[in-house]
């Protein structure tokens, strides 16, 4: 039985997380995550990916730029 410890138990993003990707529609993503509980158990999770994908938006602030990301324009370029 796989089981989120250490401080990730209490941690309500990554319980969303998990919740989320126990939501996905590929077998696969569910697989993975499947025998994981959620804290607290019986918690009745509303959570959907367009409402977890904003709220880590709102948590990334407001800088918005990914010129340091390597999926950047000028890094994908292919020679």
């Amino acid at each position: 039985m796989k089981e989120i410890s250490g401080e990730f138990v209490y941690d309500e993003l990554f319980n969303d997380a998990v919740h989320v990707m126990k939501s996905d529609s590929a077998a696969e993503v569910r697989n993975q995550v499947s025998d994981i509980e959620l804290y607290p158990e019986g918690k009745v999770r509303d959570v959907t990916l367009a409402d977890f994908m904003a709220k880590l938006s709102s948590l990334r602030g407001d800088d918005k730029s990914d010129t340091d990301s390597m999926n950047s324009d000028d890094e994908m370029r292919i020679e």
